[in-house]
């Protein structure tokens, strides 16, 4: 397996640490072609570590766990909801993220501090034995997300996490999460991603998220979430389903997801801690900066129906270039066109690529769009990356509008140099959920 490579110092020194990753990734990549032309449920066993967790005693205290899914805004949720149970001295409260914000062991955090190399390794190590039992199984990969979470639930264990908030993977049914019993489950959002893995339809990826109402006592889903509820399984759950409604329109502060987002968030904080005073924080997912004369927007887009129209036209960005960092899988020429029918009359693109090839942006070939970078996503070229987004908009009417996949957002966040994981709270106030 080509080696990982990322900014890992910490701890038992770099060697140890990347040795225990390739092995966290060495699954995946030795059987990731079970994968091909196959749905999630042909081929996943979630319920292994599953069991696996619950041997070992790590397992969480099922009232006092969130689990978080959905097709946009999982990962927004999963921080605020961690970051106001720690306000609430609810605490320690481990959080576990997907993907990682700077370096892979960092995804997995209690208090907002991520677990450090030396523990990461030593949990690894102890479980390692059983976790190679499983990957030797035929027709079945150790997905990587399932060994950090086993990681991250050894170490929560050993320093006494009290609440316990979990970002599940693309799905649910098919995921670790959706074998572990918890107190809430959020779906924020479904649009059609991942048709492929857990698809045909949107239905089944809707049935698919909406399975945590086997598992959690409360579950709490986003306005898109509701004309899915009635088609499927889930008809008679409806008694511990909360869907939000969507709020009034956020005005040009920010776009209207967030707002969407934070109310998601809050419904379900009022079920965890009621009455508990909630306060908004900003997103890695949404950042706004001006460098040099440049306005740089950028904000986690991955399909068309997440691009929100009135944030754009409010701010006026579309007098200026948008930029795009997709991989391969998302619905890129959907989200093209729609910057195009918003009035963009430039739109460039930057290649995801990585050295173990899990990421790349092939459609880009196809696409006729400028590229102004090639992003190796495992060590990205901050300097770089910020140099050809201030060209970008000093060309173009000096606003940069840069949309795209979780781990582009994280590249430009960087390149601009702003925090990467918890930003300071941004002009929301508090309230009562």
């Amino acid at each position: 397996m080509p080696e990982l490579r990322s900014s890992l110092s910490a701890g038992p020194g770099p060697d140890g640490l990347r040795a225990a990753l390739d092995f966290v990734f060495a699954g995946y990549e030795r059987k990731r072609h079970l994968a091909h032309g196959r749905f999630d449920r042909d081929f996943r066993k979630p319920h292994l570590v599953v069991d696996l967790l619950r041997r070992r005693g790590l397992l969480p205290d099922p009232d006092r766990v969130v689990l978080v899914s959905g097709s946009k805004g999982k990962g927004t949720v999963a921080r605020h909801l961690a970051w106001n149970l720690e306000r609430t001295a609810a605490g320690p409260v481990g959080l576990v993220v997907s993907p990682e914000e700077i370096d892979h062991p960092d995804r997995i955090r209690i208090d907002g501090r991520p677990i450090d190399a030396q523990a990461f390794v030593r949990h690894l190590a102890d479980l390692r034995p059983a976790l190679e039992a499983i990957d030797a199984m035929p027709d079945h990969y150790l997905p990587p997300t399932a060994v950090f979470l086993a990681i991250a639930l050894a170490w929560f264990r050993e320093q006494g996490v009290r609440w316990t908030v979990l970002e599940g993977g693309r799905g649910v049914r098919h995921d670790e999460i959706g074998a572990i019993d918890a107190c809430i489950g959020v779906v924020t959002s479904l649009f059609p991603e991942h048709l492929d893995r857990l698809g045909p339809t949107l239905q089944h990826i809707a049935d698919d998220k909406l399975s945590l109402l086997a598992t959690c006592r409360h579950v709490v889903a986003g306005p898109t979430v509701r004309p899915y509820v009635d088609r499927g399984p889930w008809r008679s759950s409806h008694d511990h389903l909360t869907i939000v409604a969507a709020p009034p329109a956020a005005g040009a502060a920010c776009p209207d997801w967030l707002a969407e987002l934070a109310a998601i968030g809050r419904a379900a904080f009022g079920h965890a801690m009621p009455g508990a005073p909630w306060v908004d924080f900003g997103t890695p997912a949404f950042l706004e900066q001006t460098i040099d004369g440049v306005a740089i927007t950028c904000e986690g887009a991955i399909v068309p129906e997440s691009i929100d129209a009135r944030f754009v036209q409010a701010r006026g960005l579309q007098r200026g270039c948008a930029v795009v960092g997709l991989s391969d899988g998302k619905d890129a020429a959907g989200v093209v066109a729609r910057l195009r029918d918003l009035g963009f009359a430039q739109v460039l693109g930057v290649r995801l690529a990585s050295p173990i090839g899990h990421v790349d942006s092939a459609w880009l070939a196809g696409a006729g769009l400028p590229v102004i970078d090639v992003l190796d996503v495992v060590a990205p070229d901050a300097d770089r990356l910020r140099t050809a987004l201030l060209a970008a908009g000093r060309s173009h009417g000096g606003r940069v509008y840069a949309v795209g996949a979780q781990l582009f957002v994280r590249s430009v966040r960087r390149a601009l140099r702003l925090p990467l994981y918890e930003p300071a709270p941004s002009g929301a106030s508090s309230a009562k959920p």
